[in-house]
């Protein structure tokens, strides 16, 4: 692959979208000390402002409890306790570290669930209130207990997100399309009741779905949103987007009227789904829980065919469908299950950084999923590297996703407009290319991005470009085989479970991210730098001034 850039490429400021946030985890998690630690240094290293956490109103957090539910005996149900404080203390620890909270407002509380609801698979209710009214009365106290803690000035600089993933009725809302639309107007309207600056918005969905339809219903009815948002992941299919191609399990559901009977179905497909995985597992050898648990779910980024470049088709479309509106996409990787190897791999940094840069014209903010593989107290793997979702592993080491943020995190802010022979934007290219300037030089970001991995052999990259003096320096940082791999080296130690003190930081000196010296000639006038790159290879070159 060859590419020169002239000296009068025009440039355009660069949306750092990614840097709006990041997903840290849920309430619980979110408590913990070295959650706290590893927040901070995130925020260090490659910034992220607003810090999403999940499940404002599930059953650790505990905001609607009754004695019955410690000790189950006649009458203890009439004695009952609302409180948000285990709330409030994931909310103190993002403001230790210097970010802002931005709740997910979900799932309902059992008390406030319809009469005969039916918890999901993870014991939650994901549902329709009994009484609309006395759902919107405790929004309403949910927002006072937090303008009474932290001012009512800082609150309205967070941002709030109704329900998550609604369009999936398993397992996160057993409601239809227009039950979500009428469950946000009321809570909307309740929430601009406490005050209109709080910055409410929706639909929170899964593969870029219902998003002109939310924003339609939300302009017709005059109902209160600040900004939409959605979600994206590599093996999502490209139909999603409107929900013109849909889950097999939502197309079972779309007939079904009441929500019970809609809960109930779902119990049906879960035991189903739970019948086909004890059939898998029946065959397949004894070993861990994290064994079990690959064997069942696979690794979709490498089993399915994966539609090449399709965040930025989604986006593209959603921008346009928002209405003006900003548009987050407050959950965004590879893989949309936890476990999968490839999670902890240079695989990863390639989706990242080529998909935050491919994205940047259609966004307003963007938050990667996770901060760290620390994000729930339950169904946690024991093991440092698992293959969740995580930047950072449980003792805090980096992974190579990380690196393709702190790459990002060096480039300066003007984006030189790169395109290929068909007028597409060069980072979308097998071998992807953007470059950047500010007053120290230029930056190159290559990747050779593939979702699935392939052995292919290395490809030679030449890049030059015209520039009036000869620079100082010209450097390369890279994310291969062989540099920013902790995954390897702790395979190589022997994987142990919980690394010790002297592991962790062996790893992570060992792996750390390096700038070294890259050869160079300078010419008439002209840079030239050449590498190479594997597929999923990320390299930063820098050319000093």
């Amino acid at each position: 692959m060859k590419y020169s850039i002239l000296k009068d490429t025009k440039s355009k400021k660069l949306n750092r979208h990614w840097e709006f946030g990041i997903n840290a985890a849920c309430h619980p998690a979110a408590t913990r000390a070295d959650f706290l630690e590893q927040l901070k240094f995130v925020r260090e290293e490659i910034k992220a402002e607003h810090i999403r956490v999940h499940d404002s109103f599930d059953s650790e957090s505990q905001p609607i409890f009754s004695l019955a539910d410690l000790y189950p005996v006649p009458n203890a149900e009439k004695f009952v306790t609302r409180s948000f404080r285990n709330c409030a203390a994931a909310y103190d620890n993002i403001l230790r570290a210097g970010g802002k909270p931005f709740i997910i407002l979900a799932n309902i509380p059992k008390a406030l669930a319809f009469k005969g609801a039916l918890p999901n698979m993870f014991g939650e209710y994901a549902c329709m209130p009994e009484r609309m009214e006395e759902w919107c009365g405790f929004i309403k106290e949910f927002f006072s207990f937090l303008f009474h803690r932290y001012g009512r000035e800082e609150v309205c600089t967070w941002y709030f997100e109704f329900w998550n993933e609604p369009d999936l009725p398993i397992p996160f809302f057993s409601g239809t399309q227009e039950d979500y639309f009428h469950f946000y107007e009321a809570t909307a309207r309740a929430i601009k009741e406490c005050d209109p600056q709080i910055k409410i918005g929706g639909p929170v969905t899964s593969n870029s779905k219902w998003v002109g339809s939310f924003v339609k219903y939300c302009r017709e009815h005059d109902v209160p949103v600040d900004f939409t948002s959605t979600h994206q992941y590599a093996g999502d299919p490209l139909g999603g987007v409107e929900g013109t191609t849909e889950e097999q399990d939502v197309m079972r559901m779309k007939d079904i009227k009441t929500e019970l009977e809609r809960q109930k179905e779902a119990q049906i497909i879960v035991e189903e789904q739970r019948e086909k995985m004890n059939e898998l597992l029946e065959n397949t050898p004894p070993g861990s829980v994290l064994d079990g648990y690959r064997a069942w779910m696979g690794d979709p980024s490498e089993d399915e065919d994966s539609v090449f470049n399709l965040f930025v088709h989604n986006a593209e479309v959603i921008c346009r469908q928002s209405d003006g509106l900003p548009l987050f996409y407050t959950e965004w990787n590879i893989n949309a299950f936890n476990t999968s190897y490839t999670n902890d791999t240079k695989k990863m940094a390639a989706y990242a950084i080529k998909n935050a840069l491919a994205i940047e014209d259609f966004v307003t903010g963007s938050q990667f999923f996770f901060l760290t593989d620390l994000y729930q107290n339950r169904d946690l793997m024991p093991e440092e590297f698992c293959g969740c979702y995580g930047m950072l592993t449980k003792s805090g080491i980096p992974k190579p996703v990380f690196y393709a943020f702190k790459m990002l995190r060096q480039v300066g802010d003007e984006r030189l407009v790169l395109r290929d022979e068909e007028g597409k934007d060069t980072i979308l290219g097998d071998i992807g290319l953007a470059a950047f300037q500010n007053a120290e030089g230029v930056q190159f970001v290559v990747t050779r991005q593939k979702v699935k991995n392939a052995d292919f052999p290395a490809e030679a990259v030449e890049l030059s470009i015209q520039m009036d003096e000869k620079p100082s320096k010209v450097t390369i940082q890279r994310i291969d085989d062989t540099h920013c791999n902790p995954l390897a080296l702790w395979e190589e130690m022997g994987s142990p479970m919980v690394p010790n003190a002297e592991e962790v930081a062996l790893i992570k000196e060992k792996t750390a991210m390096v700038e070294v010296a890259l050869p160079f000639e300078y010419k008439d006038g002209q840079v030239a730098v050449a590498t190479e790159l594997k597929v999923n290879d990320v390299v930063l070159i820098k050319i000093y001034a």
